[in-house]
């Protein structure tokens, strides 16, 4: 019911949206850091500019869906290189199995319409905490609104992260004043009192 992934093809680092970019606040949070795992992929917006941006930090991509990893390297110029490592599998199920310590968890697997609920439990959100490495955050896109009638999904997703996380840091999308509508929210979580 929704767009996904845009790329400006004659700027394949470009993208008409803006969230993405809002990715790069965790780095004013946590400038020193040097491993990012992205749950999600899409047609790699987020990855594919943190891998040229910030030449220190190895990247790397889970994705569910080997048929986006495909459609990331053929149409959307997802680059191959060390830097950028790209596995399938479930983003849960590779923490599960990967003792691997991140100083960023970036989670952008989740859509206005579609929400994989194993990436959004208090016990997802634990396994995640685990993983970072000190002072790691994890950094997740959601959609919904501020406030008013929309805000129940985000304001269930915050509570979730303050049972598990003593710091949060909540940044919409977009210079708007209308916290009623619907848009991206990057919420950025961390050990930090």
């Amino acid at each position: 019911n929704s767009f996904q992934s845009a790329m400006n093809l004659d700027a394949p680092f470009t993208t008409p949206f803006e969230y993405p970019d809002y990715f790069a606040l965790a780095l004013t949070y946590k400038p020193d850091a040097r491993r990012a795992l992205f749950i999600g992929l899409g047609g790699a917006s987020a990855p594919k500019r943190f891998w040229r941006d910030f030449p220190q930090m190895d990247v790397k991509a889970v994705e569910l869906d080997r048929e986006v990893v495909n459609v990331a390297y053929r149409f959307f110029r997802m680059p191959r290189d060390q830097r950028l490592e790209v596995e399938v599998e479930d983003g849960r199920r590779y923490l599960q199995t990967n003792e691997d310590r991140w100083d960023l968890i970036v989670l952008d697997a989740y859509s206005s319409d579609s929400v994989p609920f194993h990436l959004v439990a208090r016990e997802f959100l634990q396994l995640a905490r685990s993983r970072l490495n000190p002072g790691g955050l994890v950094v997740a896109n959601v959609i919904g609104s501020i406030e008013g009638p929309g805000s129940r999904l985000f304001r269930s997703f915050y509570r979730t992260y303050r049972s598990v996380f003593p710091s949060i840091a909540v940044h919409p999308v977009g210079l708007r004043n209308d916290l009623d509508s619907l848009r991206n929210i990057i919420v950025i979580a961390g050990n930090a009192a």
